[in-house]
């Protein structure tokens, strides 16, 4: 039955997807990562919204859901997307392709297959067992799987503030699916949707370089990425933060396609990853945010009123998508994490003996290669070698993503009520830095075949 419920969340992701994507829906690994995503994403929300009108997340309403989604999107596609059944998405090229690897190919491929395998069997084995797992996401998958949102107590329940009560709700709702669909609650089983987000966080960093280069090129950085130590561990605790790295990769990688391409199409998938992202993590705010505000500049240097329509749009799905969170959000008795309220001048000020404890632990996380291989040091290597050509090419957005990005997680460190600034540190500086990881070596990526041009020409 989880094999089913996870197929299911495939193939309503997948309908979304050639709605949206159209006769351009045609690489298979694409469609798969972004079915998955789509589906998980989409349905959360969906779910989040039935409970709070107070139907419970029962098999029988499920069934209605998945049915209702089912049917409207075959419609809707039949509707707008000419040609729907007799579009051609690549799954028997690619498996030709996976037939005709060089030997250097096939290692690679072999290095992601391996620590594919390790990351399942690592999760499958034993029950969510880590502590923020336990108290804080499986406990409201719990919650939500035996209550509704509009009936139960437990998001005003001061005794309750433990398990951060103002967390969003997405990863959750995903495992109240899965209980659902097997009718009972499993603590192992459910851990199978995570593994799932690391393959597919592996294979867009695969397939947004296959867009602009070869297939060993892309190999190598997406063999890199499935190494690191911090990305194999975190997959396997039950956090939510692998699955916010994939919400927020995707959500990057298609409004960095957008500003090369202008597709209509492209934006409005970077806003509802940009949604899901919110509904995540509380992260998933700030990291909208930091979009926005890219946006904003790329429109500034690129004046072009279709671009500006379609950035409003952008802004307009992201925000409508997630207002009913955020105003349910607000009226939670107690927010744990109220940064918003300390992000001001008073703020920083008052915590500005900080300001070098919290950078030299971040060095310090740069240079530890036996977590980050050499990643964090071939970025400053590739900006570095790059200075004269860095503004000459679109690669620029994504390095102002890194960078907005890093600059965010170090000024909630300055202005963190916690006292203990370099224990909060200890505790979550490496699960911050895996949500920006896929990115920074996509840009790695970028810049190193940019080099290979520059140098051959």
């Amino acid at each position: 039955m989880s094999v089913l419920a996870i197929l299911v969340i495939f193939v309503i992701g997948y309908l979304l997807a050639v709605l949206i994507l159209g006769q351009d829906a045609k690489c298979f690994i694409e469609l798969f990562v972004i079915s998955f995503a789509l589906g998980a994403g989409f349905l959360s929300i969906e779910m989040f919204f039935l409970s709070w009108l107070g139907f419970k997340m029962v098999f029988f309403n499920i069934l209605l859901l998945v049915a209702f989604n089912l049917i409207l999107l075959f419609i809707l596609n039949l509707k707008y997307n000419n040609g729907f059944f007799t579009q051609q998405f690549g799954f028997r090229t690619t498996l030709t392709k996976v037939f005709n690897l060089s030997l250097i190919e096939i290692v690679l491929t072999a290095v992601i297959l391996f620590n594919v395998i390790l990351v399942f069997v690592d999760s499958m084995a034993i029950p969510i067992s880590n502590w923020d797992a336990i108290a804080i996401w499986s406990l409201k998958a719990k919650i939500l799987f035996n209550e509704t949102i509009k009936h139960s107590n437990y998001f005003f329940e001061p005794s309750k503030s433990f398990s951060h009560l103002d967390y969003p709700l997405l990863v959750p709702f995903v495992q109240v699916y899965l209980y659902s669909i097997l009718g009972y609650i499993d603590d192992r089983l459910v851990k199978i949707i995570f593994p799932i987000f690391f393959v597919c966080i592996l294979l867009t960093l695969y397939f947004a370089q296959r867009r602009y280069f070869s297939r060993i090129h892309s190999l190598v950085f997406a063999s890199f990425l499935s190494t690191l130590i911090p990305f194999i561990i975190e997959t396997s605790s039950g956090y939510a933060d692998v699955p916010l790295t994939l919400f927020y990769f995707l959500s990057v990688v298609y409004l960095y396609v957008w500003i090369k391409e202008g597709k209509l199409k492209y934006i409005l998938l970077a806003a509802l990853f940009s949604s899901f992202m919110v509904f995540t993590k509380n992260e998933g705010l700030g990291l909208l945010v930091i979009n926005i505000l890219v946006l904003l500049i790329f429109n500034i240097f690129n004046y072009k009123n279709e671009r500006i329509k379609q950035s409003l749009i952008y802004v307009l799905i992201s925000v409508l998508l997630i207002l009913p969170w955020m105003i349910f959000r607000q009226r939670i008795s107690i927010l744990t994490e109220n940064y918003l309220a300390h992000f001001n001048i008073l703020g920083i000020i008052n915590n500005l003996d900080r300001v070098n404890i919290v950078f030299v632990r971040f060095i310090q996380e740069f240079i530890n290669v036996s977590k980050w291989n050499i990643m964090w040091i071939l970025l400053v290597i590739t900006i570095f070698i790059n200075i004269k050509s860095i503004f000459k090419n679109t690669a620029i957005f994504l390095l102002l993503f890194i960078i907005c990005h890093l600059s965010l997680y170090y000024f909630i460190y300055i202005i963190t009520p916690w006292e203990n600034v370099s224990a909060l540190i200890d505790s979550s500086l490496e699960r911050l830095l895996i949500h920006v990881a896929p990115l920074v070596l996509f840009y790695i990526s970028k810049q190193v075949n940019y080099l290979n041009r520059s140098h051959f020409k």
